[in-house]
C-alpha cells in the first residue's frame, strides 16, 4: 500500500492540531468518509472543471453502491486542488463526521514520452485510509488501487462513471477493509 510521501509529511506537521479520530472512531460510531474530487491539476479551469465534474460522478456511483451494500458512509467531495489545504479540510470533516476511514478517489491524466505532453490515458485511484494521532500523527494506508484507461473517444463514450464507482465499491468491498458496515 502505497501513502503519498508530501500527503504523509503534511500530517505528521498539522493533523494533531485540528483535532481527527485516532486508531478507531469513538464507541457507536463506524462511518467512512468518501473523499471525492481530487485530482490532478492542469494550467486549464476547464480541464480541471470537467474532470472534477467526472470525479464526483465517479464517487457518487461508489457511494451509491457502498450504501447498497449496508455501509454507512459520508460524501465529502470537494473542488479543492491544494493538497495541504485538501488534507486540512479532510482533517476537520472527519472530526465534524466521527468517521474513522477516509475513502479517498482520485484521478490523474497520464502522458508519456512519446505523446509530445498529450495525455495518453487516465486512472482513478481508491485509497482507504486512517489516522492514528501521535505524537506523531501518521496516515495508516489500508487499500489502494489504480483503474487505468487509455484516452480515447470510445472508452470516453462508452465508460460508465456510476459503474467505474460500483465497481470501486465491489473491491473496496471484497478488500474487507471498511469498518462502517451497519448490518
Amino acid at each position: 500500500m502505497r501513502i503519498r510521501q508530501a500527503f504523509v509529511l503534511f500530517v505528521l506537521g498539522t493533523a494533531a492540531a485540528v483535532g481527527v479520530c485516532a486508531d478507531s472512531p469513538p464507541p457507536g460510531v463506524r462511518c467512512t468518509l468518501v473523499m471525492g474530487g481530487g485530482g490532478v491539476v492542469t494550467p486549464d479551469s476547464d480541464v480541471n472543471s470537467r474532470w472534477f465534474a467526472i470525479n464526483r460522478a465517479v464517487s457518487n456511483g461508489a457511494i451509491a453502491a457502498l450504501k447498497s451494500k449496508g455501509y454507512d458512509v459520508r460524501e465529502f467531495i470537494v473542488e479543492i486542488q491544494d493538497a495541504n489545504r485538501r488534507f486540512a479540510a479532510m482533517a476537520r470533516e472527519l472530526d465534524l463526521q466521527k468517521c474513522g476511514q477516509v475513502l479517498q478517489i482520485t484521478n490523474n491524466l497520464i502522458g508519456d514520452s512519446n505523446s509530445d505532453g498529450r495525455v495518453s490515458s487516465f486512472t482513478f485511484s481508491a485509497s482507504v485510509i486512517h489516522l492514528v494521532v501521535g505524537p506523531p500523527t501518521t496516515v495508516v494506508g489500508e487499500y489502494e488501487k489504480t483503474y487505468t484507461y487509455p484516452l480515447t473517444k470510445e472508452v470516453m463514450e462508452t465508460l460508465s462513471l456510476s459503474e467505474l464507482g460500483g465497481t470501486i465499491a465491489a473491491d473496496v468491498d471484497a478488500a474487507k477493509v471498511l469498518k462502517s458496515r451497519t448490518g
